[in-house]
């Protein structure tokens, strides 16, 4: 027996039919009703209006854009003023249909015409029949003002009961009883388990607002979803580490603008949604991100515990092998974090990677994914809480085959556990001031000299003094509230005062030093006489014109010491030009420095202490060989400091680091960097004429006899070795091949790396070949240690034979190595002698070339 319409509908959904038929019955009671003469047409309810989010809703840093879900982020900016919202006013009022009915709402424009039959219906009643109609989630018109909605239906059933009848009564009986059952239903799906949400789409800019499912083109980029459930318990608890004496708990979680992930199919950003997508799907790859606000801890405190822990939201789509980390990226990328595209993310600077590294075995829904930081990742997050961010990305496997990994972020639905870094920090100690009070004057200069005497004690016995700590407050009296008014010191009345006044200042000068500036606060009672100018006295031309002034300096002190110059007297100088001085260089030897230390002594006996350098003088400094990367500022106009015109040898700095080209300050000529074997401690080497004497001594034997090049052999170039005394050579490898090129000697003294040719699409590949072992054809053994569809170029040796750096364009995916044509800008790579544990070490967006590893050997 084939069912009816309503039959199938029960049948689906059992509340659906009885949806129906109280639509039936609202609407035939409605239409029963006589329609007032000025009544809108049938259908211009609210019913067909689509419906609005409120327009004074926003984000606290952006107004102009807004969540599809209540969030702290929310602000109104109703009335100019902005405001935070209670999560549950968002739900009731902003993000809902009675946006107009908050408070803080002002309607842009009075209403004109009023549906009365809708408003005898619920807002829940009419949002129902525009969901099963179709409509976009719509919301009935507003009363008036002065009638409230409650108000309206209560005028409406007042009305209907002077209109009574069987008949109506029978209906209106069933629409109750069906309301019931409505009723029981709607709540029991709103106040029960949630069902699976819809994927969101964010919009450009980062902010993600919910749409409806749209069927995928052809050429849509593949999103996973994620099947979620609401949780109010994890299976796996959160750690909670021991709190140490004077420690304090800083529990750290990522705001809804700064979490998300990112695809190399999509060019947005996607934060604020419930997933943190990692892994491989539909031939993507998905990174998930996340910054924390560091601000919280303070400045200067040990870090004793950290951990970042992640909650696991859908294993759907993982596979059974792959590993996935979570890195902290370089502080580089934090103050542009809402702008992140997939290759940002991508080529980021890695300085630091969080142990462990997690298994399919390790992950699952409702699991709690802990990475503990270590002694120096710990170490390292106490200096880089002055930057006041921190920003991490989260990678999954490789590959082509389906392989993701989803965890929760905490906001747009899921579990609504938030990524948390958990930090236990101890506070610096803040000191408290210790005050001191100021050495009182000696009374007289006997006193004077008695103090000199026991600090010159001190200072050969015990050394000097410890310098006062930072917390030191001195007492300093009150003196300065009350102008202190002194007199100058009256000229000697005859030669007798003249020479006891000589005699006491002398005195004090040996004894207390050059006497205290007066304070600010002095006032002197003798007005300012006008200026009178003198000419400056010359500086003695030699020691033997100095020691004749003191000589007669002395004779004039015995019949009075000269009258000082007054205040007043200006001296006539011209404008000085810059003065060139060079800093003293260090003895060679003892004599040497006898000679200085007596010569310096003569100088002060007979001139005194020596002149400070006029203001003019400027010291020549040599410029430094290398200059960290952090000193300067990366941009494209930035001005390199010169480079001298010559440099007998390798700066010692530099053994063991690795020197390459690079375009990353811009401008048509590249510049030398140098850096260490794990990629850190990037600096800027100003003298080119340093990597070009290291890429000659890298083609030399480690006893400097011989040497590797290459050879145009009748239109096929080899790569040979010459006796640099006689200038012998003979052949190497790369007979046959189409182009072989860039020989360089390992330190060991048996194997030469070179760029060969060999493939039919003659790409370039890093070979081998030792000159010690031979292959059954009599040819020295050659071996290929890459082997890829991409450039693979300019070797070298590390010091100790092990390893070989290069340049290449490779693809970060080892699995596409050998499958993938695909090709990025050239990064430096290292390798094994073999082949094996080939990893990018400069990893960033720029290009960087023709690596060369100085060796400590060379001269």
């Amino acid at each position: 027996m084939p069912k009816d319409k309503s039959h199938r509908a029960l049948g689906d959904d059992p509340f659906e039919g009885l949806d129906h038929i109280e639509d039936a019955l609202a609407d035939s009671t409605i239409e029963a009703e006589a329609a007032p003469p000025d009544a809108p047409p049938p259908g211009t309810t609210a019913a067909a209006m689509s419906a609005r989010t409120c327009p004074y809703l926003g984000l606290r840093t952006d107004r102009t854009a807004m969540f599809s879900f209540p969030s702290e982020e929310h602000h109104c900016f109703a009335g100019g003023q902005e405001r935070s919202i209670a999560l549950a006013h968002q739900t009731n009022f902003c993000l809902g249909r009675r946006y107009e009915l908050c408070d803080r709402f002002v309607p842009v424009a009075p209403v004109d015409v009023v549906d009365e039959r809708a408003s005898r219906r619920s807002p829940l009643d009419e949002a129902r029949k525009a969901q099963r109609a179709g409509a976009p989630d719509t919301a009935p018109e507003l009363l008036p003002a002065e009638e409230s909605w409650e108000e309206g239906r209560a005028g409406a059933l007042s009305e209907l009961v002077r209109e009574l009848s069987p008949m109506r009564v029978a209906l209106w009986a069933t629409a109750a009883l069906l309301l019931v059952v409505v009723v029981y239903y709607y709540g029991s799906r709103l106040f029960g388990p949630q069902p699976n949400l819809p994927a969101s789409t964010p919009v450009r800019g980062g902010i993600p607002v919910a749409t409806a499912t749209v069927p995928a083109s052809p050429t849509a980029t593949a999103t996973p979803t994620a099947t979620v459930e609401r949780a109010t318990a994890l299976v796996t608890p959160l750690p909670t580490p021991t709190l140490v004496l004077g420690g304090r708990y800083y529990s750290l979680v990522p705001a809804a603008g700064a979490v998300g992930w990112v695809s190399s199919g999509d060019e947005l950003t996607h934060f604020g949604e419930r997933n943190i997508h990692v892994g491989i799907f539909k031939e993507q790859t998905y990174f998930g991100i996340m910054q924390f606000d560091l601000s919280p801890i303070p400045a200067g405190a040990q870090i004793a515990y950290a951990a970042l822990s992640l909650t696991g939201l859908s294993d759907e789509n993982i596979g059974a092998t792959g590993t996935w980390q979570a890195q902290i990226l370089d502080s580089t990328l934090d103050e542009n974090w809402r702008n992140l595209t997939f290759k940002d993310v991508q080529g980021a600077s890695v300085v630091q990677t969080l142990a462990p590294a997690m298994s399919p075995a390790d992950l699952g829904r409702k699991r709690v994914n802990s990475f503990v930081f270590t002694t120096g990742q710990r170490d390292w997050l106490a200096q880089r809480v002055a930057t006041g961010k921190l920003s991490l990305r989260i990678r999954g496997p490789g590959g082509v085959a389906d392989n993701l990994f989803t965890w929760d972020s905490g906001y747009g639905g899921g579990f609504g556990n938030r990524p948390t870094l958990l930090v236990v920090a101890v506070p610096p100690p803040t000191p408290t001031p210790i005050v001191v009070t100021s050495t009182p004057r000696p009374a007289n200069v006997f006193e004077a000299a008695t103090r000199v005497a026991l600090a010159t004690l001190y200072a050969t016995t015990t050394g000097t003094a410890t310098p006062l700590p930072p917390n030191i407050v001195t007492a300093t009296p009150l003196g300065k509230q009350n102008p202190l008014v002194i007199t100058n010191t009256p000229t000697p009345a005859n030669a007798a005062t003249a020479t006891f006044v000589a005699i006491l200042q002398t005195a004090v000068a040996a004894t207390t030093g050059t006497p205290t500036p007066i304070p600010a606060y002095v006032s002197t009672v003798t007005p300012h006489p006008p200026y009178v100018i003198i000419t400056a006295v010359p500086t003695p031309a030699d020691v033997f014109a100095a020691a004749t002034r003191a000589a007669q300096a002395t004779r004039q002190a015995r019949h009075g010491t000269a009258t000082p110059l007054p205040a007043n007297w200006v001296t006539p100088t011209d404008t000085p030009t810059a003065l060139v001085v060079f800093n003293t260089p260090t003895p060679a030897n003892a004599a040497t420095a006898t000679y200085v230390a007596a010569y310096a002594t003569a100088l002060a006996a007979t001139t005194g202490t020596a002149t400070p350098l006029p203001p003019n003088a400027v010291t020549a400094t040599a410029t430094p060989v290398s200059i960290p990367l952090e000193a300067l500022t990366p941009s494209p106009t930035a001005t390199l400091p010169p480079a001298p015109t010559a440099v007998v040898h390798i700066p010692s700095s530099l053994y063991g680091k690795i020197l390459f080209l690079s375009d990353r300050f811009g401008g048509s000529n590249p510049v030398v960097l140098a850096m260490d074997p794990d990629g850190g401690n990037a600096s800027l080497v100003t003298n080119r004429d340093v990597y070009d004497r290291a890429l000659t001594l890298d083609q030399l034997s480690t006893d400097g006899s011989q040497q590797v090049f290459v050879r145009n052999y009748k239109g096929d170039f080899q790569i040979w070795v010459m006796n640099r005394a006689d200038g012998y050579s003979w052949y190497l490898a790369g007979r046959g091949g189409q182009a072989d090129y860039d020989p360089v000697w390992a330190p060991d003294g048996a194997r030469v790396a070179y760029v060969a040719q060999r493939d039919r699409d003659a790409n370039d590949e890093i070979h081998v070949v030792d000159k010690d072992v031979r292959s059954p054809g009599g040819e020295f053994m050659d071996t290929r240690i890459t082997q890829n569809l991409v450039m693979d170029k300019h070797p070298s040796w590390s010091p100790d034979s092990k390893q070989i750096v290069f340049w290449s364009n490779r693809v970060e995916d080892p699995a596409l190595w050998k499958i993938s044509e695909q090709t990025k800008n050239r990064q430096i790579w290292i390798s094994d002698d073999d082949g094996q544990h080939q990893h990018n070490i400069s990893n960033n967006a720029y290009e960087d070339w023709d690596p060369v590893w100085v060796k400590p050997y060379w001269p």
